[in-house]
């Protein structure tokens, strides 16, 4: 009989970037090392730690399933719905039993409007796009689409989009036992949509853990109970200071309390013995 597997599909919350920063306890080895972007000083002893000290990983190891973690920096709800769909056409969902989906950044040009158009490295982020429409040297045409995409662009109807058929998919999948994680922080849409008071997205509460702080015992956003606890990885790294570059992702203690935190969801959600 196969081991049954967990799903995890998000940004690079999920896939925990950053983490490895936990390898260098060492003030000036930290900033040799660790200078962002991480990826072209990083090692494969980096990527392991990753790996295996994710929470992720933990939330896998408890469950007794193979972790199958496909999040990556840049990802987006769109993306990781994309990713799930061609996962199910494909007939390999069959051994998932959870299915982690992270909900957090909306604002990949390609979510939407350049999935049938051949570019490569498209800007996905606001920077990365004000960036590219400011380098002369760059694809009129496609400078072009951008703007117009950014003229017309409106986020809540993309994410109610996407929020729809998310719901349809979990309905469908109805033997798959799904978690959402809100990652949203202050500067994200997400704390400006209403969950509660629009009967059209009600249902998803039935899928996301509370993370309580101190203001509000039913917080939903992961990033919120983080950095109230000072569990992000730049306040919580002993050797960071203002000359590295901000980093928010989930610290060493931060993915462990996470996963703490999400495997007493499960048991009370699901009943796992």
């Amino acid at each position: 009989m196969n081991k049954k597997k967990v799903l995890f599909l998000g940004s690079s919350h999920t896939f925990n970037v950053g983490l490895h920063t936990f390898r260098y306890m060492d003030y000036d080895l930290l900033r040799k090392q660790c200078q962002r972007p991480y990826e072209p000083n990083m090692n494969l002893a980096d990527y392991k730690f990753i790996y295996n000290n994710r929470w992720t990983k933990i939330v896998s190891d408890y469950l007794n399933c193979v972790e199958i973690n496909v999040a990556e920096a840049g990802g987006s709800p769109a993306y990781s719905l994309e990713k799930l769909l061609k996962l199910e056409e494909s007939g390999e969902l069959e051994n998932i039993e959870y299915i982690f989906f992270e909900f957090f950044s909306i604002y990949r040009l390609d979510d939407r409007y350049f999935k049938a158009e051949n570019y490569n490295d498209l800007p996905r982020t606001p920077g990365e796009i004000e960036q590219f429409l400011k380098n002369p040297n760059n694809d009129k045409t496609l400078k072009i689409k951008i703007e117009k995409w950014l003229i017309e662009f409106d986020p809540y109807e993309f994410m109610g989009e996407v929020l729809d058929k998310l719901h349809e998919t979990i309905q469908r999948l109805n033997n798959k036992k799904f978690i959402i994680l809100l990652w949203a922080n202050t500067e994200n849409i997400l704390n400006n949509f209403d969950f509660d008071e629009n009967e059209r997205f009600k249902w998803i509460a039935d899928y996301t853990p509370k993370f309580p702080t101190i203001d509000n015992k039913n917080n939903d956003s992961v990033h919120n109970w983080l950095y109230e606890n000072k569990w992000t990885i730049e306040q919580d790294h002993p050797f960071w200071g203002e000359d590295l570059t901000s980093d928010l992702h989930p610290s060493l203690t931060g993915s462990k309390n996470l996963a703490e935190c999400l495997i007493n969801y499960i048991n009370e959600k699901y009943k796992t013995n």
